[in-house]
């Protein structure tokens, strides 16, 4: 569905790379998607639940590099293509962190 990949520049003897996979599945109809992240030969995965929208617009997962090296945000376009950032994957001490950098919920008026 969406993946960015990069190379991993402090190893230069081998051809390792960070990257973060978001996986469409059964159950993304409603909003659940699989999320690959990959540093090196470590590799794990999760599952990452978007937020309610409205009824009439069905959230699009999308991955954007971040500002800093090793660095990726996960986050969703609502049919505005806007990216909303969700999540922050980062690399620490060769240890994949994913941290949740916003809240997003609709209020009905």
């Amino acid at each position: 569905m969406a993946e960015i990949r990069e190379r991993i520049q402090q190893d230069r003897l081998n051809r390792l790379y960070f990257s973060v996979q978001v996986i469409s599945t059964e159950d993304s109809k409603t909003g659940l998607y699989k999320v690959a992240l990959t540093y090196g030969y470590g590799k794990r995965e999760t599952t990452v639940q978007l937020p309610k929208w409205t009824d009439s617009i069905a959230l699009k997962p999308a991955l954007k590099k971040g500002k800093e090296e090793q660095t990726i945000l996960l986050g969703f376009e609502a049919g505005d293509t806007t990216f909303h950032p969700y999540y922050e994957i980062t690399v620490e001490n060769k240890a994949i962190k994913m941290n949740q950098v916003r809240t997003y919920y609709i209020t009905k008026e």
